[in-house]
């Protein structure tokens, strides 16, 4: 309808018809344009908004899980630490606790894993860091990141090089086995495992391997701890972004 209303306004050379024909067209095309970029850009800032949100869940849930393991740990590597005492006091009347000798047998039982960001981790994958408006929380994600992978080939190390104590010195860290549960569930499963604590003291090996455990769980706590404030840091920037 338009075009043909311009073609009868040259035939009859109306020539203000034609210029105010053509104003039209340009400002509803620029309007057109201005809403479709509106659209767009609450559209990505919907989207970052529902970005921001699941990091602060992530990170949170990071953080208490984190926290919480490193008070397990913490407690582990005290207990460790007073058997490692006991065991360099070279006096024969002092002996290990039940806790001590488990503490010291079970040293290389850890769990070696890192908190992880889902969140991030999809931003990474999908290219999508750049469409976070704030640079303040996209260098803070990007900090993260290297000092996560940094974290993860050291608890590579860590789980390669520390000491299964109990089965490479099965003379120093006898076994029982205490059979199977029966039907009630009654009986106790497994074994239990006791401490020759004579034998360790006079074991060079033993001794060298318990200290190396204690300070490799040092360095495991060192970077968990490490860790948390890295969350703190992106949840700190992430107080900072406007919604």
């Amino acid at each position: 309808m338009l075009l043909r209303r311009v073609t009868q306004h040259v035939k009859d050379q109306n020539w203000f018809a034609v210029g105010l024909d053509f104003l039209i067209v340009v400002v509803g095309v620029f309007i057109g344009l201005q809403v479709s970029n509106w659209n767009d850009a609450q559209g990505a800032r919907a989207e970052e908004n529902r970005v921001i949100a699941q990091l602060i869940d992530d990170t949170q849930s990071a953080i208490q899980s984190r926290e919480h393991w490193i008070a397990e740990t913490q407690a582990r590597v005290t207990l460790f630490r007073s058997a490692v005492i006991v065991m360099q006091s070279e006096t024969a009347a002092t002996d290990w606790t039940e806790a001590q000798c488990q503490a010291v047998w079970a040293s290389h039982i850890m769990v070696f894993q890192t908190a992880e960001l889902p969140t991030v981790n999809e931003l990474f994958a999908s290219g999508g860091l750049g469409t976070l408006s704030s640079q303040e929380l996209r260098r803070t994600l990007v900090e993260y990141r290297s000092a996560h992978d940094d974290i993860v080939n050291f608890y590579i190390f860590i789980r390669d090089h520390i000491a299964n104590l109990i089965d490479h010195h099965a003379e120093a860290f006898p076994r029982t086995y205490l059979g199977d549960r029966d039907e009630t569930g009654s009986m106790a499963i497994g074994s239990r495992v006791a401490c020759d604590l004579d034998l360790i003291r006079s074991d060079l090996t033993i001794r060298n391997r318990m200290i190396g455990n204690l300070g490799r769980m040092k360095d495991i706590l060192h970077n968990a701890r490490r860790e948390v404030e890295l969350l703190r840091s992106i949840e700190t920037t992430l107080g900072k972004t406007p919604s």
